[in-house]
């Protein structure tokens, strides 16, 4: 472990910086949180940060397509509603007799809708009967962790 004073002066003053090195990155963590915890309940220190990221999950969605034909139901309208409702589509565009341009006309779920996996795996498909099926019925889901970015110093 390296702690250093880095020199007063602008942009900020008196920062104390801590390194922490070692062989093993998953005891660099530990040994990092630890330090943090002993800054945060220093008395004077005011602002701790770390160049450590959380855990950020990633989701796989996989449409299963013979559980979409079975229920009348192509992979690509699958795809097609579950990419309307993350990433939006445009709709059509709004003519306003007072505006000089068209308005365009932009559907996705709020950002509450599309952030929580359940809520995802109940938005519906509509199938050609006007049958609806939850996404979970049509599709797998794989979650992963990826790799996190270490920061070194040259």
């Amino acid at each position: 472990m390296k702690v250093s004073e880095v020199p007063p002066g602008p942009p900020v003053l008196q920062t104390l910086v801590a390194e922490v090195y070692g062989p093993d990155y998953q005891r660099q963590i530990e040994v990092a949180g630890q330090i943090r915890d002993i800054l945060d309940k220093t008395g004077g220190v005011v602002d701790v940060d770390w160049y450590v990221e959380d855990d950020q999950a990633k989701y796989r969605f996989i449409v299963d397509k013979e559980k979409a034909s079975l229920n009348g139901v192509s992979a690509e309208q699958v795809a097609a509603t579950f990419r309307m409702a993350l990433e939006g589509m445009s709709a059509g565009l709004l003519h306003q007799p007072a505006e000089k341009e068209d308005v365009p006309i932009f559907l996705r779920l709020p950002r509450e809708g599309r952030s929580n996996l359940n809520d995802l795996k109940q938005i519906k498909v509509i199938g050609p009967r006007g049958i609806s099926f939850p996404w979970e019925n049509l599709s797998a889901w794989s979650r992963r962790l990826p790799t996190r970015a270490s920061t070194t110093k040259t």
